[in-house]
This record gives C-alpha cells, sequence and structure tokens, in this order.
C-alpha cells in the first residue's frame, strides 16, 4: 500500500469517530409532575423524567409545560450517569398544542357532527316542499280558453290543492319547530366545547444542551415557578354541645389556571413568597403599634355587643357551603396579614386540580380543641342571647385569616370571617345567637314616674331583666346594660338600683356573671334618677336609625 493511501485511512480513521461524537441529537420529553407546591399566589412545579442517553451530546426537549411558567425560575438535577448540562433556554410553543386528554371534547365533536347532519337534514326536507309548492302554484289553470271547465274535476281539484297546500305549510312549521330546537342544542354544544378547548393554549418547552460521556439513564428533575394557582384557607367549625371540645377543620380552597392539569400528584400548601430568591434575608427596625381592635356582631355590620371577638357571623341566613356546591370561578386577589415565618402544609394524599379556575377544597388538619363557652347578652341593643367560645391551642393551627362555616348543635349558623389580627392566648369565637336561652327586657311603668321638687324636675326609671335557660345543661352567662351620664352641670342622674352588678362609672355600665342550671330563671332589676332643671326637656332613650319606605 503506497504511502498516500495509508495516510489517507489514518485521516478517515480519525475523523469518523470524531464525527459521530459531535453530532448532537435531539429528543422530546414528557416529564410527568411529581409536585406541586401551591403558593398564596402562584406554584411551583416539580417534575422528573428518566431517559437513556448513549455517549455524545444531546438536545433535550421537555414538552407540554405551563405556558405561564417563569423562565428565570428554571432549575434543573440530574442523577445517574455522567451528564454535563451545557445550557438551559426555554419557549412557548404557539405551534404545537399540548396534548389534549379530555374524552369529553372527542364527544362534544361527533355530537356536533351529528346535530349538522341533522340540521341539513331538515334544510333539504324544507327546499324539497318548497319546490314541491312551487309547482303546485305554477300548475293551476284546469281548462283552456275555449275549454268550459268541469265543475266535478274543478272541485276535486280543489280539494286536492287546499289539502297539498295545508300539508306543505304543516310541514314548514315542523320544520321550523325542529330547527329551533336542533340550533339550540348545536349552541349548547359549540359552548361546551369552546370552553374545554380554551385550556388548548399553548404549551412551554424547555431546552438542554448537554453532553453524556456514556451510555446510561440519566433521571431530570425539573423545578419552576408558574402563575395562574393560589390557595385561601377556609375552615369548618363544629360545636356539638357545650360539654365537648370544639372541632376545627382546616381546608384550603385551590385554584388552578396554569393551562396544564394536575393528576393524582402531590400537594403542599406553602405561605411562602413564591418570588423569593437567594438574597438573604435583612432585619429592619420593630417598632411596636397600638392595635385597636374592631368590634364586630351578628347580623347587620357591625355592634358594640361583642368587643373581643375573633370570629363574628357575617350572615345568619342560610347560605351554600362553598367545597360541597363549588362557586363559579369568578375571584380577585386580596391582601391578608400573615405570620413572618412560613408554614409548608404537605397533604397527605394526593389529589387532582383540572386548569379549570375553578376552586377545589383540600383537607389540611383537623382538630379538637378545648373550650370553655359563655353565653352574652346586651337586651337593650339585642333581644337575643348569643353564645361565645374561648379556646385555647390554637397556637398549633397556624391560623390565617379567613372565611369560618360555623356548625352548633347539627345545624349550620352561618359563615363567619377569622380575624387572626388580635390573637391573644385565647381565640374568641362568636358562635350566634342562641334560641334556647331566652332574654326579656322590659320597662317597669309602675316604678318608673315624674316629679317636680322645688323648680326641678325628678323622673325616676326602672327597668326588669329576665334571663331563662331552656337548654339541658348549666350555662354561664353574661348580661350587660347601662345607666346613662351626664356631661351637663345641670342634670344629675343618681343610681338607686343595679342588683348586684358591676358599676362603670365612667362609661355607665352595668356588667353581672351568674349561672343558670337547666330550667332555671333569673330576673334583674336597676333603676336611676335624673334630676333636671324645670325648664329644660331631656331626651332619655336612644333611638335607631333606619331607612323605610315613603308613600306621601
Amino acid at each position: 500500500m503506497s504511502t498516500k493511501k495509508i495516510y489517507y485511512s489514518l485521516l478517515l480513521a480519525i475523523l469518523i469517530p470524531f464525527s459521530i461524537f459531535s453530532q448532537e441529537t435531539e429528543k422530546e420529553i414528557n416529564a410527568s409532575i411529581e409536585e406541586v407546591r401551591i403558593h398564596l399566589q402562584g406554584a411551583e412545579i416539580i417534575r422528573t423524567a428518566s431517559v437513556t442517553l448513549p455517549r455524545g451530546k444531546h438536545k433535550i426537549i421537555f414538552t407540554g409545560l405551563s405556558p405561564k411558567m417563569n423562565p428565570s425560575s428554571i432549575q434543573v438535577s440530574t442523577e445517574g450517569g455522567d451528564v454535563n448540562i451545557l445550557s438551559t433556554t426555554s419557549q412557548i410553543n404557539f405551534m404545537k398544542k399540548r396534548e389534549q386528554s379530555n374524552p369529553a371534547i372527542q364527544i362534544l365533536q361527533d355530537s356536533l357532527v351529528i346535530v349538522s347532519d341533522a340540521l341539513q337534514a331538515l334544510q333539504d326536507r324544507e327546499m324539497a316542499f318548497a319546490q314541491e309548492k312551487k309547482l303546485l302554484e305554477s300548475n293551476q289553470v284546469l281548462s283552456g280558453k275555449e275549454k268550459a271547465v268541469d265543475f266535478q274535476q274543478l272541485k276535486l281539484a280543489a280539494a286536492f290543492y287546499r289539502e297539498r297546500f295545508l300539508e306543505i305549510n304543516q310541514q314548514f312549521s315542523k320544520i321550523k319547530k325542529e330547527r329551533k330546537s336542533v340550533i339550540s342544542k348545536k349552541n349548547n354544544l359549540q359552548q361546551q366545547l369552546n370552553e374545554l378547548n380554551a385550556h388548548d393554549r399553548p404549551s412551554s418547552e424547555i431546552y438542554l444542551s448537554l453532553n453524556s460521556s456514556r451510555t446510561a439513564t440519566t433521571t431530570f428533575r425539573l423545578r419552576y415557578v408558574v402563575q395562574g394557582a393560589g390557595w385561601s384557607p377556609i375552615y369548618d367549625l363544629t360545636v356539638s354541645n357545650l360539654n365537648q371540645p370544639i372541632k376545627i377543620k382546616y381546608r384550603a380552597l385551590a385554584f388552578n389556571d396554569t393551562g396544564v392539569d394536575w393528576e393524582e400528584v402531590k400537594l403542599v400548601l406553602s405561605t411562602a413568597d413564591v418570588n423569593q430568591n437567594a438574597t438573604f434575608p435583612v432585619l429592619n427596625p420593630w417598632y411596636i403599634q397600638e392595635n385597636i381592635p374592631q368590634a364586630y356582631g351578628i347580623g347587620q355590620g357591625r355592634l358594640n355587643a361583642i368587643q373581643n371577638s375573633n370570629v363574628y357571623i357575617q350572615q345568619e341566613r342560610m347560605q351554600k357551603d362553598f367545597p360541597n356546591n363549588q362557586p363559579n370561578n369568578q375571584f380577585v386577589f386580596q391582601e391578608i396579614e400573615i405570620s413572618e415565618l412560613s408554614n409548608d402544609f404537605e397533604i397527605a394524599l394526593p389529589y387532582s386540580i383540572p386548569a379549570d379556575r375553578k376552586p377545589y377544597s383540600i383537607m389540611v388538619n383537623e382538630k379538637e380543641l378545648k373550650a370553655n363557652y359563655q353565653h352574652y347578652s346586651v337586651p337593650k341593643m339585642d333581644k337575643d342571647a348569643f353564645l361565645l367560645g374561648q379556646v385555647v391551642g390554637w397556637e398549633e393551627l397556624d391560623l390565617m385569616p379567613g372565611p369560618m362555616n360555623i356548625y352548633y348543635d347539627k345545624s349550620f349558623i352561618g359563615m363567619a370571617q377569622l380575624d387572626t389580627r388580635n390573637l391573644s392566648d385565647t381565640l374568641n369565637l362568636s358562635l350566634g345567637r342562641d334560641p334556647k336561652v331566652l332574654v326579656k327586657r322590659t320597662k317597669v311603668k309602675e316604678l318608673t314616674k315624674k316629679q317636680f321638687l322645688q323648680g326641678k324636675k325628678k323622673m325616676t326609671s326602672t327597668y326588669r331583666v329576665t334571663v331563662k335557660n331552656n337548654r339541658n345543661q348549666p350555662i354561664d352567662f353574661e348580661l350587660l346594660d347601662q345607666i346613662p351620664i351626664s356631661n351637663n352641670k345641670e342634670i344629675d342622674v343618681n343610681v338607686k338600683e343595679i342588683s348586684g352588678a358591676q358599676y362603670y362609672e365612667n362609661t355607665g355600665k352595668l356588667k353581672w356573671d351568674f349561672k343558670l342550671q337547666p330550667g332555671e330563671s333569673k330576673t334583674i332589676e336597676f333603676s336611676f334618677s335624673i334630676t333636671y332643671p324645670k325648664g329644660k326637656e331631656i331626651k332619655i332613650d336612644k333611638k335607631r336609625k333606619m331607612v323605610a319606605p315613603r308613600y306621601f
């Protein structure tokens, strides 16, 4: 062999393996979702996929990802093999839609074809009858100009035309009614199909350029942040009777609007900021401010009756609970106050949440907490007694502000709002009105009188309050009322009888604390007198302002 041939043979032996090694192969991978960490706003998706890579350079494309993915949040790690990741990029593929796994779409498409065929058949029938009617209308001449009319034939022809025109017009009416029904069915099917196809959005893709030094199976782990997801807390509070602890179910309402369904995935609910980065935290000055709690009452907005309740009833009429009857998918984000230290709640069972923007209920935790119960009434402002619960040990639940469904004595009381801003060691709950405890406040007429004393008037008022416990167990009761106070030197208020109440002179408040046995009643009387100049008029009774219709 000549020297020249040997040279070219050696050159080919060197270049061919190098060319094969340097050629980059492309492979598409659909990584499955292993875990979803839902934050209050946004979510973190963790996907995994295993693939066998031969020795050489490769371009891996992870497909079917959310179009709402944040490219700057992408993290890729590998396990197994000997892989060196050269670059990571991402883009949205507008040409390639994500795979549609919903069989309902095919069913709707098939139904639309059937309905469209039925609509076309109606149109063909209508056209045939229209042509027949036109033919009959153009052939109504029964004789020539010189030939007499045969009245028997005319009678038969008239009957034929009348009967046939009637049948054709009836067919037109029938077709019109059938067409209206078919068009309505077609529109409904098309609307359902449009709603399902709305999720068939463009998908994101992650591109990896890597080098594998040997043939091996490598597991890829993707982690990235998406928008279009979130969760908020909701609570179920159940009080069976006053001798048992309170049961609190901590649940979450989570939604998925990422464009990708989550099917049987591990869920973690987090209160951390989904956009947190690697920057270390910096402490700022901690200023103490006065916390002025809001006073919330029952039913009509705010009421100063329940001063220290952390849970207040928004309305007492019966209403549907969110989780059992999913609300519509219209919602907004709101700002809430939570602890500086974030919490993660790992959900024990896998969940499926479709990307339909609807809220889905997720069980987080369930606890029984010790509680003390007390009845509370301000009969001057409201004739009903309210049940309050004082709960200890709530700190372990890591509660956040949120709505609460309250159930008491096997009845749904209403929807409440948990306010965690003013929480202390004890969580105060307003459990609504208790119809089994009766409170009646009356003005005692025979002990109410007016007197004239040396140029002055003296008015004496006496009130009687009766409380009855119709429950089959003893209750603790707190009763509040008040004595008027004067800010005028010419008007003097004198307390005469308060039946053992605690009297707060600066505010005029009267407070009674007592226990009532089952079926027991207690009557309390208090009286006061007001002395003022004879020429003055005073207003004792406080009035409420309401809105009512006016007809004249």
